[in-house]
């Protein structure tokens, strides 16, 4: 497997997915016994999602470098489409999750609630059956 470092643009977009739609909506996910609000921690659910992709791409190239001046910086850029979203995060579990601790990480629980909310909000999703 091949892994990178994804941009603060990568991360910014995934981060700006979990702006309420409506006043009451929350994008939120459970991790140490706690719930976290995606929306009223963008910075540092970004800082979270960066630091686990430097972990992974760690593991994957122990004998290469890496600028450890990587860091996150939150930046708001116009909404990009659940599809487009549902996307960005298949682009970052590629590059970690082969990483040790994936699946019991924040970072995983973060990228969970993402594509959860990005599927809610696909086209002709609320209108669907939900039971047939």
């Amino acid at each position: 497997m091949s892994s990178l470092i994804v941009t603060n643009k990568h991360i910014s977009a995934l981060v700006n997915s979990v702006t309420p739609n409506y006043d009451d909506e929350r994008c939120t996910y459970y991790h140490n016994r706690k719930h976290h609000n995606l929306f009223r921690h963008r910075e540092q659910t970004g800082k979270v999602l960066l630091e686990w992709n430097k972990k992974a791409f760690h593991e994957a190239y122990v004998t290469e470098t890496f600028s450890e001046t990587c860091f996150y910086s939150y930046t708001i850029y116009p909404p990009y489409t659940p599809v487009q979203i549902l996307k960005l995060c298949d682009s970052y579990i590629y590059q970690v999750d082969d990483a040790r601790g994936w699946t019991e990480s924040e970072a995983y629980r973060i990228i969970t609630a993402i594509r959860d909310r990005a599927t809610r909000n696909l086209p002709g999703y609320e209108d669907a059956d939900w039971c047939i």
